[in-house]
């Protein structure tokens, strides 16, 4: 199981376990812009969405115009009581993605995860647990870091999240969405380092779409 403990107050502002200096002063419209432009490009709305790892609910905010139901789960009690008074009118529960998730399957319109499944001790087991929820046409979003040779080389240097558990290699990543029977639309790689956008095939981080077609 994920360790509440550790995502508390100390994880959101400037702990000595998180990339986070203040994470309720983040510019969030630069962190989410990705997402955003998946959900504008292929038209992507619904009646229900699933924000898995939620945190203070700022994704839940800028999507709740494309659903009629907002959804958010979080293991931080701390993220949850800050969420309820970002966004009131969202759904929030306090849950353990490596529990048990009192959720129907084949019930969602679209899961987002972002910065949610490197987390947590099995990604593979907890990405088939999201990807159960969603209904057969439905979007499922993730975005994680990808263990590949500029995480290996400088990680040291751009990540100081020591709740980090299982980070993968793409092909890893891959495997996992084949085996999960999900079609890739659209895949986005960024670097929180910006002069290794001038170098080709740097997968620093991904944020991908994916669809559920069986």
């Amino acid at each position: 199981m994920i360790m509440k403990q550790e995502f508390g107050r100390n994880y959101f502002y400037g702990g000595s376990k998180s990339n986070y200096f203040n994470y309720e002063k983040m510019n969030h419209a630069k962190v989410f812009k990705g997402i955003i432009y998946f959900f504008d490009k292929h038209r992507i709305t619904g009646i229900r969405l699933l924000d898995a790892g939620c945190a203070f609910g700022f994704l839940l905010k800028k999507l709740n115009p494309y659903f009629k139901e907002i959804n958010g789960f979080d293991i931080s009690d701390f993220a949850i009581k800050k969420a309820r008074k970002i966004i009131p009118e969202a759904n929030l529960s306090i849950i353990d993605l490596e529990g048990v998730l009192p959720f129907p399957d084949d019930h969602f319109d679209c899961i987002t995860a972002v910065d949610v499944l490197e987390h947590t001790r099995d990604f593979r087991e907890n990405f088939e647990k999201l990807a159960r929820k969603l209904r057969k046409g439905g979007y499922f979003i993730i975005s994680t870091p990808l263990d590949e040779w500029p995480r290996r080389s400088l990680g040291f240097i751009g990540d100081r999240d020591k709740t980090h558990r299982s980070i993968l290699r793409e092909k890893e990543l891959n495997n996992i969405i084949k085996k999960n029977k999900l079609n890739v639309i659209e895949r986005r790689y960024f670097s929180p380092f910006p002069i290794l956008y001038r170098i080709p095939n740097i997968h620093w981080q991904i944020e991908i779409l994916l669809q559920k077609v069986f």
